[in-house]
């Protein structure tokens, strides 16, 4: 595997997580349900992302502040509850 500072795919990013998470907290990450839907559920729809960056018309300086659900942030990075308390 190239070393890349981004995944492609669903695997590489589960290979990276194995090497890097405790076997504890990665076994939890995918484990999923006993018929594993939702991980199979969660690859077919990050095979259907597609992106495509426009730098047309981008200024010079950025604005990354914006609203959530009524609260005002200055970086739209949020973390979803997890299971795994490490």
């Amino acid at each position: 595997m190239a070393r890349d500072t981004w995944f492609e795919t669903v695997a590489i990013a589960q290979e990276r997580a194995k090497k890097r998470l405790p076997k504890s907290a990665y076994s939890s990450l995918i484990s999923a349900s006993e018929k594993g839907v939702t991980v199979s559920d969660n690859v077919q729809a990050f095979s259907e992302l597609g992106f495509a960056p426009h730098v047309v018309g981008a200024t010079e300086k950025r604005e990354m502040a914006t609203t959530v659900m009524g609260q005002d942030i200055s970086m739209p990075v949020i973390i979803s509850p997890t299971g795994v308390q490490a």
